[in-house]
C-alpha cells in the first residue's frame, strides 16, 4: 500500500531522504508545467525547477501539512520564476577578459560595438546560465567550484557552459552582422 502525503511528509522531517523522493516525484510534472508556463524560457525553466526541488529537500521541515508539499512547492515556484524575470531584467555584469578569447571567432570590429553586443548577448542568457558564466570567467572558478555552490555536478556546469559559449556566439554573429538575435 502506498503511504499518504501526510506520512510521507512526517518521515521526511524525521530525515527519511526516501520519504522526501516519494514526495518529489509525486509533484514532479505539476511543478515543471507550472514553471514552463511562467518562465522566461525553457532553459530558466528547467534551472528554475531544480531549485524548487532542491528548497523541498533543504527545507522539508518548513513545509506547512495544512498547505500540502504541492501548494508549498508551487509557491516556491512562483518565486523563483519571480527572481527569474528580475534577473532578466537586471543588467549583468560582464565577464572577465577570457570569455573574449573564447569569443574570438566574431567578426572584427571596433571594440566598444563588440563590448555592447556582448553586454546584450549576456542580458539575454537564461539567470543560471548567467550565474555560471560570471563564476567562471569574471570570478575565476573551475566547474567543481562551481558545481559545489550550487549542488550540481562539475558536468552539468561544464554543459551549461558550453551551451552558453554558443548561445553567446550565435547571438554576437548576428548582432555584429547587424541582424536581430
Amino acid at each position: 500500500m502506498e503511504a499518504s502525503e501526510a506520512e510521507l511528509l512526517e518521515r521526511a522531517r524525521g530525515g527519511d531522504g526516501e520519504a522526501v523522493a516519494q514526495l518529489v516525484l509525486r509533484h514532479e510534472q505539476v511543478v515543471r508545467r507550472y514553471v514552463a508556463r511562467l518562465a522566461p524560457d525553457a532553459a530558466t525553466a528547467d534551472d528554475v525547477a531544480q531549485e524548487v526541488f532542491l528548497a523541498a529537500i533543504r527545507s522539508v521541515e518548513r513545509i506547512d501539512p495544512r498547505l500540502g508539499v504541492r501548494g508549498y512547492l508551487l509557491g516556491v515556484a512562483r518565486n523563483q520564476v519571480r527572481s527569474a524575470w528580475r534577473e532578466r531584467f537586471r543588467g549583468p555584469e560582464l565577464p572577465g577578459e577570457k570569455l573574449f578569447a573564447q569569443l574570438a571567432s566574431a567578426p572584427a570590429v571596433e571594440d566598444d560595438r563588440r563590448l555592447g553586443a556582448l553586454s546584450d548577448c549576456l542580458r539575454r542568457l537564461p539567470p543560471r546560465m548567467l550565474e555560471v558564466v560570471n563564476r567562471h570567467y569574471r570570478d575565476e572558478q573551475r566547474c567543481d567550484e562551481i558545481a559545489a555552490t550550487l549542488a550540481t555536478r562539475p558536468g552539468n556546469v561544464r554543459s551549461i557552459l558550453t551551451r552558453a559559449r554558443q548561445a553567446l556566439r550565435d547571438c554576437l554573429k548576428a548582432k555584429l552582422a547587424g541582424a536581430p538575435a
